[in-house]
């Protein structure tokens, strides 16, 4: 190949797919100073001047979809004007990719939970939970632990890894910041609570139009590796506010591949939620297992981008 045809190839976008998932993996990046940490203080004080509690649902719902579509265009405007206006403006797109992928920190205090409750330190545990989930956790028992990180664990998977590997290499790194700043939206006003009810459904349906097809695709898959080894049969998918249909098809396969109970209703702010149950061995005793299990999932996006550079090298022109 030409000097030309290697940089066009090593600026492709399976190419810096692949290296923003290494430099994610092993580059040091304080919290506090990440963008997106930044982005939930700017979200949280945007909700909390336009969302009141005295005004009606219907208010409460205008509200939520000006305040989506108010950060939305503040963040992916200039980021927008930053990445095309460049020289080199795959490179700044790999680092808006970077940026998304952003998992350490979350996995770390999950794993925190899981060591404090081990030596049955369930207080501490709840304590940690509480920084990184909207459900009530002060109550939680080593079952309800053991089941919120393997959850928070799955749906990790899709929020920092699927898709916004999947955005990149289909839209490039706008959709790919949207559809990261969609989840933790919704992460932030979830419906469960009652601050967000109303204010949180425009988040909820943006959701559910741009990030459950990622959801159906790997629940797909995986309800396809149920068929190759003998798993319990899948349940019928009950409507619940505790979730998207494609989500509980997605932690409903991971209960049946892995063998390990998820779901269940949830508390938040004292209110019951009810949640379908899917059976399997106990979380609580076969949590290290099913966690290792269940992370096995990264190495998806990785086979994936893979594949595209030796396919592109292959296929060059």
């Amino acid at each position: 190949m030409s000097a030309n045809h290697w940089y066009e190839f090593l600026t492709s976008s399976w190419v810096l797919a692949a290296l923003a998932l290494l430099l994610e993996r092993w580059l040091p990046w304080p919290e506090q100073w990440h963008p997106l940490a930044i982005f939930r203080l700017f979200a949280n004080y945007l909700q909390y001047k336009v969302n009141k509690p005295g005004y009606a649902a219907n208010q409460q719902q205008v509200a939520g979809w000006l305040a989506l579509i108010t950060l939305l265009v503040l963040s992916l405007t200039p980021t927008a004007i930053v990445i095309y206006a460049a020289e080199f403006s795959q490179i700044i797109g790999a680092l808006v990719l970077l940026a998304c992928l952003r998992q350490s920190n979350y996995l770390k205090t999950l794993d925190k939970v899981h060591r404090l409750a081990t030596k049955r330190q369930k207080g501490a545990a709840r304590a940690w939970l509480a920084r990184i989930d909207y459900r009530d956790t002060h109550e939680l028992s080593l079952h309800g632990l053991a089941k919120s990180t393997l959850e928070l664990r799955a749906l990790s998977i899709l929020h920092h890894r699927m898709v916004p590997i999947s955005a990149f290499l289909i839209g490039g790194p706008i959709l790919c910041l949207g559809l990261r700043l969609v989840t933790e939206l919704s992460q932030l006003w979830p419906t469960e609570q009652r601050r967000y009810r109303h204010f949180g459904l425009a988040t909820r349906a943006a959701y559910a139009m741009t990030v459950c097809w990622v959801t159906a695709v790997v629940a797909l898959l995986a309800s396809a590796l149920c068929v190759v080894k003998p798993c319990r049969k899948r349940l019928s998918l009950q409507a619940t506010q505790g979730w998207l249909w494609t989500t509980g098809w997605w932690l409903d396969s991971l209960s049946r591949l892995h063998n390990v109970s998820l779901g269940g209703p949830i508390k938040t702010q004292g209110v019951r939620i009810a949640r379908q149950r899917f059976p399997g061995r106990p979380a609580e005793q076969v949590w290290q297992a099913a966690a290792a299990a269940i992370m096995r999932w990264q190495w998806l996006p990785t086979i994936i981008v893979t594949t595209g550079i030796v396919l592109s090298y292959i296929y060059r022109p």
